[in-house]
């Protein structure tokens, strides 16, 4: 077999992934398309497409039977599309394209302080430390924290550390409060709320003569 491989008939394989598959790229910190070599072939047109908004992704033309993808931060968790098609040597034409239909999964960072819907006591801390999970093949993380009761973004910050201490308690007035954090450039956050209490005003005032606590 040569020259005489109808193209009509003629798709790659796709190895990876595989169609209806579930990838984890945390796993492995990228994305590894890959597909059976086709004799004859010269080279090879690929793309990948995000489904929720037919985003494309890759749109290339290889010559080798693998392309590692490895900047993911477009690669949110969600359905996908890759397709492969071959152009064959002495040929103007190429094959019927191979469609691999999968869903990316990138779990949740978690947060490990402050508790979801957790009231805490500010009386007697020194500082308020934020922390998390690290996750593998991250190297920055995004933060924000947000009084709720006038939408406040009162710290929005890009970190390489899993964890953020505030030590200017003038920030920290009583109510409720949503902390997001995420890898950057990446859309998927984790979200806890929690609600900040003063036992006893006095010691507080005393650390803060301003009194910004008391509303």
């Amino acid at each position: 077999m040569s020259g005489n491989i109808n193209p009509e008939n003629s798709t790659v394989h796709i190895s990876s992934p595989i169609d209806g598959s579930i990838v984890n790229i945390d796993e492995v910190g990228l994305l590894l398309l890959r597909w059976e070599k086709l004799q004859n072939a010269k080279d090879y047109q690929i793309r990948l497409t995000r489904l929720k908004d037919d985003f494309v992704i890759i749109n290339k033309i290889v010559e080798n039977d693998t392309y590692r993808v490895k900047d993911i931060r477009n690669l949110a968790s969600g359905q996908y599309k890759f397709s492969v098609q071959a152009s064959l040597n002495g040929m103007s034409v190429i094959t019927k394209p191979s469609v691999s239909n999968f869903t990316i999964q990138s779990p949740p960072i978690k947060i490990n302080f402050p508790k979801d819907k957790s009231k805490i006591d500010i009386g007697n801390m020194e500082h308020f430390t934020f922390s998390w999970d690290r996750k593998k093949y991250v190297d920055m993380y995004e933060i924000q924290l947000i009084r709720q009761k006038e939408q406040t973004v009162v710290l929005k910050k890009l970190v390489s550390a899993n964890r953020f201490t505030i030590k200017d308690f003038s920030l920290l007035k009583q109510g409720k409060y949503k902390f997001s954090v995420g890898a950057k450039g990446r859309s998927e956050k984790t979200v806890h709320s929690f609600e900040i209490y003063l036992e006893n005003i006095d010691t507080i005032q005393y650390k803060t003569p301003q009194k910004i606590f008391v509303e």
